[in-house]
């Protein structure tokens, strides 16, 4: 977990590089594997992540991956 005292953006694409979420700073809401209102397929996405903790005003980056099962 990050101590995060402000979210400035959070994007989540797909195997192809297709931007499937995009959270322009709002840390209360979160990707709920939908794409335009239907459920992405079954796989591997990537997120990346640009957050300032708290106790900072630097931007730090977080790049990652999260798997979609049903």
């Amino acid at each position: 977990t990050y101590d995060i005292n402000e979210l400035v953006s959070y994007k989540v694409y797909n195997r192809w590089g297709q931007l499937v979420y995009d959270n322009p700073g709002d840390i209360t809401q979160g990707w709920d594997g939908t794409h335009k209102g239907e459920a992405v397929a079954i796989g591997v996405y990537v997120f990346v992540m640009e957050y300032i903790p708290r106790g900072t005003d630097e931007v730090f980056l977080k790049k990652g991956n999260v798997t979609v099962i049903r």
